[in-house]
């Protein structure tokens, strides 16, 4: 409140200053008390756009209503919420309001009217005014490596107004769609595409970076990518190597591919079902924080996966399981097995997967619930990364007809500034 106040009461000395005909009234002007409040544009207060309307106003944002007959002014409604004003700072012509942080956008409401009505004695008037949502934010993008044709789905909030989309090398899309409830961005990757870096979404409320947890084309920190940085060596007949589509980064390139039949539950090690590397070559880390990094890859779920896990493994001390069939209520204890929370886990394609390092924690016994990783410092020792399947007993597993995965280009990053 005495934010708001600070900032009316420095507007109306302002404006006092520049338009003081606004709250000189003659003593000779008659005023008709029974006549109805009329809007004839709303305005910026910035005097050199005074004869501007605006079809368009941000959350916090400060508008100025013109028109006539305001006098007796009791209400404005702003996409149907009561907003409060300063008697100060309204007159028969000109009503000066902020519109307030918790007016309904379509982030809140699809069916928000998107007026302003002003209502005195004698009646009420409205206009039209689109109460932009805040600006974008990014959560997840669902490929690193989309190419050119592909369509990347970018979640997160405010994918509202979008204008374009910015790909490495100010490389513009405009060819997207957006879910009704603004959470979900759909884009058609643009060719031409060479330069790593980020993907930036342009809304008319604003920008959003994906950097520095999101990069796109990136191979910075890779340490697997099953071809000339290649560390993996299977310890049975089986992951194999596939060459040939789909490859997330070229056509033709290397993959590891997981693929069994009739797996049983309480299924706890099999050789063919292990992905092993060693002798990694890690990136130097440049923050000792854990939370800093993160372990990403891209993988591929042929058939759709609702039981079991990969334990991955680093250095045979801190481990992680990787399960995205389970939804936890609480996911920060992410290998609590909800078995009501089970779904059919299915990618649709090559999709981006994120395993935070303050996720891998010390397993004194069954469980990944001990100590987090304490430092990046662990990496001068640990030697390789192992991801072994395993699939548990009932009611947390259940028997699988058919698992079919594909991985890739496991790397090291830094996810935080």
């Amino acid at each position: 409140m005495k934010k708001y106040n600070h900032i009316i009461w420095k507007l109306l000395a302002f404006i006092i200053i520049i338009f003081p005909s606004m709250f000189l009234v003659s003593c000779e002007d008659e005023i008709d008390d029974s006549l109805p409040p009329v809007i004839e544009k709303v305005r910026l207060t910035d005097p050199e756009t005074a004869d501007q309307a605006i079809e368009t106003a941000g959350l916090g944002q400060i508008i100025v209503i013109v028109g006539r007959n305001f006098h007796n002014l009791q209400e404005v409604h702003i996409n149907g919420m009561l907003t409060r004003f300063n008697p100060t700072l309204a007159t028969d012509t000109h009503i000066i309001i902020a519109v307030d942080d918790d007016t309904p956008t379509l982030a809140t409401d699809p069916d928000v009217p998107n007026n302003v009505t002003v209502v005195t004695k004698a009646g009420q008037a409205s206009a039209e005014l689109v109460v932009l949502p805040p600006p974008p934010r990014i959560n997840s993008i669902s490929n690193e490596f989309a190419q050119a044709g592909e369509t990347l789905t970018i979640k997160g909030l405010y994918f509202f107004f979008v204008e374009e989309v910015i790909f490495p090398g100010e490389i513009i899309s405009t060819e997207f769609e957006t879910s009704a409830n603004g959470r979900e961005l759909y884009v058609v990757v643009p060719e031409g595409i060479e330069d790593a870096g980020s993907v930036v979404v342009v809304t008319e409320s604003g920008s959003v970076d994906s950097a520095p947890r999101w990069r796109f084309n990136d191979k910075t920190g890779m340490f697997c990518n099953f071809q000339d940085i290649n560390p993996f060596g299977a310890w049975g007949d089986k992951p194999v190597l596939g060459y040939s589509d789909p490859d997330p980064i070229e056509e033709g390139g290397a993959y590891v591919r997981v693929h069994e039949t009739n797996i049983p539950t309480e299924m706890w090690w099999d050789n063919n079902m292990v992905i092993p590397t060693d002798g990694v070559n890690w990136p130097e880390p440049t923050s000792d924080n854990p939370a800093d990094y993160a372990i990403k890859f891209e993988f591929y779920t042929v058939t759709p996966w609702n039981s079991g896990w990969f334990e991955v493994n680093l250095g045979w001390t801190y481990f992680f399981k990787l399960m995205p069939w389970n939804t936890p209520e609480d996911p920060a204890k992410y290998w609590l097995v909800d078995p009501d929370s089970r779904i059919n886990f299915n990618t649709n394609g090559w999709q981006t997967y994120i395993i935070p390092m303050n996720r891998f924690r010390l397993k004194p016994e069954n469980e990944p619930d001990g100590d987090v990783i304490p430092s990046m410092g662990e990496f001068d020792w640990i030697g390789g990364m192992v991801m072994a399947f395993q699939n548990p007993d009932p009611p947390r597993g259940l028997t699988i007809n058919e698992l079919h995965l594909l991985f890739d280009n496991f790397r090291l990053v830094r996810i935080v500034d």
